[in-house]
């Protein structure tokens, strides 16, 4: 939708946010990949030293901190606590949480209300699985 494919906007016209919305769009993606995956392998400078030595001692280094990045599947969140050099707690926030997460009884999660109303389980197992790639892998 943000690049304004013509073929995945149609889709999107016609049948809504679907099954087949989704399935189009990540089909139209996938050669946009692999022109970018070629300009990236192009850029490569083998070269460059492989390993850069800190600035820094972080042997004794405390501290926290975050990053956040857009992913291909969403955002992707890493939140790291360090003391004495020595990862204290790490907690990661995949964008198979974010789309596939738990709503509640008033307030259902995107995947839950595209599965409302569907009679057949194989179906609503389908359409859940199309919302993001990882969830294949996590709901044999």
């Amino acid at each position: 939708m943000i690049n304004k494919n013509k073929l995945v906007l149609e889709a999107h016209r016609r049948y809504k946010d679907s099954i087949f919305t989704r399935l189009i769009a990540r089909v139209c993606e996938i050669p946009q990949l692999l022109h970018h995956c070629k300009y990236l392998v192009q850029q490569i400078n083998l070269d460059e030293p492989s390993y850069i030595e800190p600035k820094i001692d972080i042997l004794n280094l405390n501290g926290k901190g975050v990053g956040i990045v857009e992913a291909a599947r969403g955002s992707l969140i890493h939140k790291v606590e360090l003391k004495k050099g020595i990862i204290q707690k790490y907690d990661i926030i995949t964008p198979t949480q974010w789309n596939l997460s738990n709503g509640t009884r008033e307030n259902l999660s995107t995947s839950q209300k595209a599965m409302v109303g569907l009679d057949n389980i194989d179906v609503a197992e389908l359409v859940f699985k199309s919302f993001d790639v990882c969830s294949v892998c996590t709901t044999h």
